[in-house]
């Protein structure tokens, strides 16, 4: 998804609280799967998946606070019948989206006119067992609606015990470092994400 802020000092910094906030939870993220590092045990396994699944929800629920600001999405899903294919299937798309994404980076425009929209490119990419979290779209069109109730559902269904697989946060600006202020155009995200539609 894209989420354009208008380039106001209210519109700038209702996305620098969005990339705090996801930057606080990356945070989180990796200081407890460090201190789980220096464990050792049979419920490691479990205990990672559990971080993962609240850090997932986490995620999903702050993205849907700022809904508002949705302006561009695709949804795309796939079932498949075993967890090892859900894996192999995860990681590549996951390398794709990589690829994607640095693509949109070199794509930046240092001299971006001022008046322009300030985008945060967000992907959510999740592996999970069960029939239940799927995508149906009437007509290929994607509202914004449908794309906060997706974002409900990962957040509800990624704490569900034994339930997720895999997931992975891409945002640019990039919140493992903290991220800076974009400057990727409107034109720039949709060269680089073909895939991404307006949101009706």
């Amino acid at each position: 998804m894209a989420l354009a802020f208008d380039n106001t000092d209210e519109g700038n910094a209702n996305a620098d609280s969005l990339l705090k906030r996801l930057h606080i939870e990356e945070q989180e993220l990796q200081s407890k799967l460090e201190m789980l590092s220096q464990l050792q045990g049979q419920f490691i396994s479990n205990t990672k998946t559990k971080i993962l699944g609240e850090y997932t929800s986490n995620v999903a629920s702050t993205l849907l606070q700022h809904n508002e600001y949705m302006k561009f999405g695709s949804l795309d899903s796939m079932r498949v019948p075993f967890v090892e294919e859900a894996t192999r299937a995860f990681q590549e798309g996951l390398n794709e989206e990589q690829s994607m994404l640095s693509n949109a980076s070199s794509a930046q425009e240092p001299n971006q006119p001022s008046n322009e929209n300030r985008y945060i490119l967000a992907t959510v990419l999740l592996a999970i067992k069960g029939d239940r979290t799927s995508i149906t779209l009437p007509f290929g069109i994607i509202r914004r609606r449908d794309v906060a109730f997706q974002l409900f559902r990962i957040s509800r269904d990624s704490t569900v015990d034994d339930c997720l697989v895999s997931a992975q946060l891409m945002t640019m600006p990039s919140i493992s470092t903290g991220g800076c202020q974009s400057s990727i155009s409107e034109e720039g995200i949709l060269k680089a994400f073909p895939d991404l539609v307006p949101l009706t």
